[in-house]
């Protein structure tokens, strides 16, 4: 993380604002890998993710219907 609460690479970005976190990666198994190694992470320093409250939005021109991720250990719901 820098000063000003991000961290970027290449292909994803982990953007903190407060007491929310926002994971952008270019493609689903980015985000869900980058979202996995930032819960491994937090576990490790004693926070807990609030899966509750954990959604993602995917962003596009086209029209697609609503789905899931699945990171093999919890679901996310999808928002518009």
């Amino acid at each position: 993380m820098n000063s000003g609460g991000s961290s970027r690479s290449s292909s994803s970005m982990i953007k903190n604002t407060g007491s929310d976190i926002r994971v952008i990666g270019r493609t689903k198994q980015i985000l869900i890998d980058t979202f996995c190694k930032l819960k491994h992470e937090a576990l490790n320093d004693g926070l807990i993710v609030n899966n509750n409250r954990t959604k993602y939005l995917y962003c596009t021109r086209k029209t697609i219907q609503t789905t899931c991720i699945d990171t093999g250990e919890e679901q996310f719901e999808q928002v518009n």
